[in-house]
């Protein structure tokens, strides 16, 4: 079960059970392929959509954060932000300088509808990623239980011969603390 939940497949396939092995450890690949391939994308669909912005907002790329970009999302521009802001929040604290390093304004309604595809792009890769670890931790899991049942049913098939009553049996215990091996020979006399 150990091996299973640090790479599934290698449980299996130390049972025996090498199918089984070779599936888990190719989902395995599958989904660390799906990961790095979704934080690629969604790392390519960022800077599009900062160098989208810098052309059709004029911003200056440099030191913005997330929040930064989100707000360009939903303002046509940084003096239409602070305006709403004051005029709701009436806190100064929330709005953006009004110098060149914190200024944007959209050429376009299409522009900014067009940012905001590129951003969705970038954040639903970036989701993607995440699904893709909870699929790694579950097919740990599944892998960690799948190896306890190719165990027992390894150490269950262990049985070399059945001759006349006489049967033959060996089971191992090559995963707990006090490793053993057992061999078993017994007579029905029924």
């Amino acid at each position: 079960m150990a091996l299973s939940l640090i790479v599934p497949g290698t449980g299996e396939l130390y049972a025996g059970a090498k199918t089984r092995g070779f599936i888990f450890l190719s989902m395995e690949g599958g989904i660390w392929g799906g990961y790095y391939g979704f934080k690629s994308y969604s790392r390519w669909r960022e800077n599009d959509y900062r160098n989208f912005a810098a052309v059709h907002a004029g911003v200056n790329t440099q030191g913005k954060d997330d929040t930064f970009y989100e707000k360009m999302t939903y303002y046509e521009s940084r003096d239409y932000y602070n305006q709403i802001t004051r005029l709701y929040d009436r806190n100064e604290e929330n709005t953006y300088p009004e110098d060149d390093f914190w200024n944007w304004e959209w050429d376009n309604e299409a522009s900014r509808d067009r940012f905001r595809e590129l951003r969705n792009d970038s954040k639903s890769a970036n989701r993607r990623a995440i699904f893709m670890l909870g699929a790694a931790v579950v097919n740990r899991i599944v892998s960690a239980i799948d190896a306890y049942i190719a165990i027992r049913s390894f150490n269950q098939a262990q049985e070399f011969a059945t001759v006349k009553n006489w049967r033959l049996r060996c089971n191992a215990d090559l995963l707990g603390k006090n490793k053993s091996v057992k061999l078993t020979l017994r007579k029905n006399f029924r």
